[in-house]
């Protein structure tokens, strides 16, 4: 499937990270926006809905738990899958975020083909 049907926004602070990604998922057929701050995210946002939102817990200012909430505030954003992608691989962290009700939750370093997989499972249609 290299027909760009499906976009994801993959939010991390981490430069490299996010080529990466973007590289490993374009590569599998998707369309990568990226951003570096949960308030990049919410502009890049209000002009598009991608089919899934890939975020790091850990980000400056706002951190990936209240980007969640915003984007679950959002209508039409409200249902849009939303895995957290982070190097708190604890417990409480987890716990937390399947609380808030996140579709997911991918601990770094992680397995590419792991994410690759997340990704593709959680916006079949």
């Amino acid at each position: 499937m290299n027909d760009f049907s499906k976009s994801v926004l993959f939010v991390d602070d981490e430069p490299d990270l996010l080529r990466l990604i973007r590289g490993l998922l374009e590569e599998e057929g998707f369309q990568v926006l990226t951003s570096e701050s949960a308030e990049e995210a919410l502009a890049q946002l209000k002009a598009t809905r991608p089919d899934i939102i890939l975020a790091d817990i850990k980000l400056p200012a706002m951190d990936g738990f209240q980007l969640y909430e915003q984007v679950r505030k959002t209508p039409g954003l409200d249902t849009v899958p939303f895995v957290f992608v982070t190097a708190y691989n604890d417990q409480e962290a987890i716990a937390s975020a399947k609380a808030l009700g996140a579709s997911d939750y991918v601990t770094k370093p992680f397995d590419f083909e792991l994410l690759i997989q997340t990704v593709k499972r959680l916006t079949a249609t």
